[in-house]
């Protein structure tokens, strides 16, 4: 119990133009850590949330706002760091703070927790969970990740400064440069079914074209047909040249997703590491 006081936990939420669901998010949260970083990700003057003390006026992404947030909470000396998107909701956000505090405090070669939901994957290249488990990929809404993590990742693969690749301005299939530098290392990832969180989506009224060009810079069904599998396709091929000869953007994503399951196999931790209920 001594030890778990003494870690230190961040928390950060990425805005842009949607003031009303980050303050939410952030009076639901605030008081779950010892700091809490409000990045302004490129965000209208007039649509700044009210509890902003990062502030970009450009947005260069996603992946980069992710990384600033990463960086200044290692820089003020906090061992965890729990990110969010400000669409990201858990109706028991301190149940999975504190399921992933004795985690960590349980787990030395844990990197990284992440809120259930369907966009998970487990360790038996999967979908879904039916119990506490270690998983390959997810889709990031919301997660905490060791600072000590983060930094051996980063030195192993410059390219991640520190967490993510910023080259990847949507974010989509980010996570897999981490992931697979975790589990080279000898790390693991973990999730369980009991906290699980929920994906507000803002674009589902008659404005979610404008909507969306305001949160993400470019239209709805832009974003989802032609942007996200364009992005997906050139950062996959670049990141991991020795796919780029696959034309299936989900088969680039499940090879690197079959290499990480083949890493956690070898390291053995599967035989041994205990995941709490």
């Amino acid at each position: 119990a001594a030890e778990a006081a003494m870690t230190s936990l961040a928390i950060a939420i990425v805005n842009r133009n949607l003031p009303e669901m980050t303050d939410e998010l952030a009076e639901r949260i605030k008081g779950l850590g010892d700091a809490l970083y409000v990045i302004e990700n490129g965000s209208d003057s007039d649509k700044l949330s009210r509890h902003a003390n990062i502030v970009f006026a450009e947005s260069n992404g996603a992946a980069f706002a992710v990384n600033n947030a990463i960086s200044r909470a290692m820089d003020d000396g906090h061992d965890l760091v729990w990110v969010n998107f400000n669409d990201a909701w858990f109706d028991d956000p301190e149940g999975y703070v504190d399921w992933s505090r004795r985690m960590f405090d349980e787990n030395q070669s844990l990197a990284l927790t992440t809120g259930y939901w369907q966009n998970v994957w487990n360790m038996q290249n999967t979908e879904g969970l039916s119990a506490p488990n270690a998983v390959s990929f997810f889709d990031p809404l919301s997660f905490m990740v060791s600072a000590r993590a983060v930094r051996a990742a980063s030195v192993l693969d410059q390219r991640l400064t520190p967490f993510w690749d910023s080259s990847n301005y949507t974010c989509h299939y980010n996570i897999l440069g981490p992931a697979h530098a975790f589990y080279w290392l000898g790390y693991f990832m973990a999730a369980n079914p009991r906290h699980m969180m929920v994906e507000r989506n803002p674009y589902l009224g008659h404005d979610c074209e404008e909507l969306s060009r305001k949160a993400r810079g470019i239209g709805a069904d832009e974003w989802k047909k032609v942007a996200g599998p364009s992005t997906i396709m050139r950062w996959m091929s670049e990141f991991y040249p020795e796919l780029a000869d696959i034309s299936d953007m989900k088969l680039k994503r499940n090879c690197v997703i079959h290499d990480v399951c083949m890493l956690w196999q070898k390291s053995h931790l599967a035989d041994v590491m205990r995941l709490l209920p």
